[in-house]
């Protein structure tokens, strides 16, 4: 099974090769340890339509594809993959853990990883420094921490798993963190009550002010938008 998921990542890397991108769906047997490797964690809607669908209530398109794309052009190798429906916060977090491991025992410098979740990927990426427990690793939270209003997207209650990730993971994670969300988001913004809680996580916020219409600043993250993603690679980079 590992040596199919090895060629598997193989075979889709070269195929986003012939157009000057590289994203996998797994670590790679071989990891360049010259690499700078970057997680890319969707948010919930690709879990339940799939990849690239279409959301009407935003009446946009969360272009899973063309982000991966985005960041590798940016010079990262991207590990990404459409997680299933009903997958568990804590569980996908424990995966990437194991993953993060496989780069760290090949050679790749804890530095050279970052870790970038919008959403629900970005509640996934709050747990995720408990798990590895690695100051040098850097994460990136798109609109990841619920509003207190937040009770009710789909059959989750984000608001109570934010409260839950801050009881049991703030208070042992460690790492280096960049919150950003948007003025006009309804659901997801400040990380400030993960921030007090995980005094092992050297954190940075922005609020972004796009422009977009009222309530659809959670949208902002469904595409590759300079206004967010060169803050982002800026913010990795130094």
């Amino acid at each position: 099974m590992v040596m199919k998921k090895a060629v598997l990542a193989g075979i889709v890397a070269l195929m986003l090769n012939n157009v000057g991108a590289t994203v996998l769906n797994d670590v790679p047997a071989s990891p360049d340890t010259n690499g700078h490797y970057l997680f890319f964690l969707h948010g919930l809607f690709p879990e339940i339509r799939g990849a690239d669908a279409f959301h009407p209530p935003y009446n946009k398109r969360y272009e899973t594809t063309a982000l991966a794309k985005a960041f590798s052009d940016k010079g990262f190798i991207v590990i990404t993959e459409i997680r299933k429906q009903g997958t568990q916060i804590e569980e996908y977090a424990k995966k990437v853990g194991r993953q993060i491991k496989q780069l760290t025992d090949a050679g790749v410098a804890p530095s050279k990883i970052v870790v970038v979740g919008h959403s629900k990927g970005g509640a996934i990426s709050l747990v995720i420094p408990s798990v590895v427990a690695n100051e040098e690793i850097s994460y990136v939270v798109l609109a990841g921490c619920s509003l207190p209003t937040t009770t009710s997207i789909g059959q989750h209650n984000p608001r109570a798993e934010y409260l839950s990730t801050i009881q049991s993971y703030a208070s042992t994670a460690k790492g280096k963190m960049l919150s950003l969300f948007d003025v006009q988001d309804d659901i997801m913004k400040t990380c400030r009550e993960y921030a007090a809680a995980a005094p092992g996580i050297k954190m940075e916020e922005q609020e972004l002010n796009t422009g977009v219409r009222p309530g659809f600043g959670h949208a902002i993250f469904y595409s590759p938008d300079p206004k967010w993603l060169d803050i982002v690679v800026g913010w990795v980079r130094k």
